[in-house]
Parts: C-alpha cells; sequence; structure tokens
C-alpha cells in the first residue's frame, strides 16, 4: 500500500512524496549493526538499497574511493569539492544500542585550521513530542529517513577543543578527537551517543529515540585533506 505525506523540499513549494517501506538495517542478533565495513564485497559504485546519498553521482570524481591503508579496508575520503553524504537507513532505540565506535586517520595540510572535512554523522527520530524541530539540514535528499536532530562527531584543529558540544541551527556536534598528534594513524573511537544526545538535546525523551541515519559527512576542502573511514558500527 501506498500512503502520502507532505513534505517541503529546498527551493521548491511543498509537494506530495510517496512514503512506501524504505530499505532499512536493523540490528543482527548479536545485537549490532554494521554501518561501514569496506571489504571486498564492498562497492560504492552498487550500494544495497538501504543506503542514502547527497552531493555527489561519481563516488571517484566525488573524491571516494574502497582503499586498504595499513591492511585496514577503509572509505577515504579526498579534498572534497562540496558538501557530500554517504549513509545508511537504521533503526535502533537509542537506549538499547547507545554505543557507536569507528576508525579513522587524518592527513591535512599544515595550513589547516578548522574541523577536518570528513565526520561521523548520525541522525536521531522521536522522544520530542510537542516542542519545535529545527529546519532540516540542506544536505537532506527525499530518500533520507525521517529525523529530527542531526549530530556530526569531528576531529578539530584546537586541542582545548576535545570534548566540547555546541548546536547549530538546532543540530549538535561533539569533537571526539582534536590536533595534530595523532594524525596519520589509525585512532580508534567509541562513543555513547546516548550521553551525547542528553548533553545536546537535554528535554528529549531518550526511551522514545531512535537512531534513524549513519554515516560520513564531509564539507567542502579548498586545502589538501584526506581522511579514511573504517568500521564504523552501532552496538548495544
Amino acid at each position: 500500500m501506498v500512503c502520502w505525506r507532505l513534505m517541503t523540499l529546498p527551493l521548491l513549494a511543498s509537494a506530495l512524496v510517496a512514503c512506501t517501506p524504505q530499505p532499512t538495517v536493523t540490528p543482527d542478533i548479536a545485537g549490532r549493526i554494521s554501518v561501514l565495513e569496506p571489504g571486498p564485497g564492498f562497492s560504492l559504485r552498487a550500494l544495497s538499497p538501504d543506503w542514502v546519498t547527497s552531493g555527489f553521482q561519481a563516488p571517484e570524481r566525488a573524491g571516494l574511493a574502497r582503499v586498504i591503508v595499513d591492511g585496514v579496508p577503509a572509505l577515504r575520503v579526498v579534498r572534497p569539492g562540496k558538501r557530500l553524504v554517504l549513509a545508511r537507513r537504521v533503526s535502533a532505540p537509542l537506549l538499547a544500542m547507545p554505543y557507536l565506535s569507528w576508525a579513522w586517520r587524518m592527513e591535512t595540510a599544515a595550513t589547516w585550521t578548522t574541523d577536518r572535512p570528513a565526520r561521523v554523522l548520525i541522525a536521531f527520530a522521536g522522544g520530542t513530542e510537542g516542542r519545535a524541530h529545527p529546519p532540516r539540514p540542506k544536505w537532506v535528499q527525499p530518500a533520507f529517513p525521517p529525523f529530527e536532530r542531526a549530530l556530526v562527531l569531528v576531529w578539530a584543529e584546537n586541542p582545548w577543543d576535545e570534548g566540547g558540544t555546541s548546536l547549530e541551527g538546532g543540530h549538535g556536534r561533539l569533537v571526539v578527537r582534536a590536533g595534530r598528534a595523532r594524525e596519520r594513524g589509525w585512532v580508534r573511537e567509541t562513543v555513547d551517543l546516548a550521553e551525547a544526545h542528553r548533553a545536546l538535546w537535554p528535554e528529549d525523551d531518550l526511551a522514545r529515540v531512535r537512531v534513524s541515519l549513519i554515516g560520513v559527512l564531509a564539507e567542502a576542502a579548498t586545502v589538501p585533506a584526506t581522511a579514511h573511514i573504517a568500521a564504523l558500527q552501532l552496538s548495544r
């Protein structure tokens, strides 16, 4: 059965779009969602239907590639010319599966002074009943799942920023790593998303919040910047 809902698209009037069920990744028997593990069977040109993209059509021209670095299969992001998103629709209760883990490796020019272009992206749905929602980010496309809040996990330049959180337009930013001390080597991270969500949106009912999107967001870069991201997964 096809249902319909009213949706506002950027720069266009309201439009009716079909809300047929969309392919979504759910937890496996071990209570895990493997989001990005670019092993031998992974192809950027043949993504499964649960993937969504924004800002590019040809992966190679956008600076995306599957590579192996120090024996680790990874997604490489090289100086994107504009903002791009590569993510998967997922469905998991936040409190039951709060831990997001991944490995990343950064290589940026000495002139770089802000957040590294590539960051991990998460979106949350539910738990905001009765309150106004922030505008959806400009990178959202019709195929993206419904959500009210987005969070980016960043590698910043200033070491003093590490662990800091902030809101911009109602959406969140968490500095997971900062500085150059561990660049050019793999760094493994684990973030408690429930804790981050509580710090950024304390009024939300966490028992009703679901994780609906996980992936990689890369901002445009004008100076050399390369990121590698691997083993991105959500777990309990």
